[in-house]
């Protein structure tokens, strides 16, 4: 039997949108892979919450750090924001889906993880045939709906995630 996987990241990030723990099929590993500089066969995931991770993940220092503090999430720890939180911010230029983690730490510290993890599932699928697409999908792979604008991150303004 496989590994659960789990969608709720310790900064905050919803990972059932994302690429690597989305793809299937050996194209999807192989356009994959491309993306992000790995080998199809490094191209597998179950969440940052479990031992079954993608080869960039696992030296993540906000995953390490919270594993260490054994938090949940990050906000759960009395130095959020630290420094390795903050630090995050520096490549928002270049993972610009690292913009949703304060707000949505912010969501589950108020509303709890499961509804945090319901309303993700339904942000994350096209609103025109429900199919699941990850944070750079542009357009959708199963009608071709346009996509852009509609991912969270896009619409969140420097103030909401404090830069």
């Amino acid at each position: 039997m496989g590994t659960q996987r789990r969608y709720d990241a310790y900064c905050g990030l919803y990972c059932g949108a994302c690429e690597i723990i989305n793809a299937k099929t050996d194209e999807d590993r192989e356009r994959v892979g491309r993306i992000w500089d790995a080998e199809p066969g490094q191209v597998h995931c179950s969440g940052c919450k479990t031992n079954h991770l993608f080869v960039h993940c696992t030296n993540c220092p906000i995953r390490n750090c919270a594993m260490g503090k054994k938090v949940e999430f990050c906000f759960q720890c009395g130095d959020y924001p630290c420094a390795i939180y903050e630090s995050g911010k520096e490549i928002v230029e270049h993972l610009p889906h690292l913009k949703a983690t304060v707000v949505n730490q912010k969501y589950i510290k108020e509303y709890g993880v499961e509804q945090w993890l319901v309303e993700q599932e339904k942000k994350w699928q096209c609103p025109q045939c429900e199919s699941s697409f990850a944070w750079y999908t542009e357009e959708c792979r199963n009608c071709g709906k346009n996509l852009r604008g509609l991912k969270d991150y896009e619409n969140l303004e420097d103030d909401d995630i404090g830069l």
